[in-house]
């Protein structure tokens, strides 16, 4: 199994893709402890692809 954590570069939400080798693949989004949107706290054009970074 493979796992990247991808953060959208304009909101800063993460999100967690898990895919597996021929089986396929699944995307959800990071929560913390109290059930609210996990947000990184480093944003900007250094970050990588346009719309999300990994």
């Amino acid at each position: 199994m493979l796992v990247n954590i991808i953060t959208d570069k304009e909101t800063g939400v993460q999100y967690m893709l898990a895919a597996y080798p021929n089986m396929g693949s699944g995307l959800t989004v990071l929560i913390d402890s109290d059930g609210k949107l996990l947000k990184s706290k480093r944003l900007g054009p250094c970050m990588g692809l346009k719309g999300a970074v990994q």
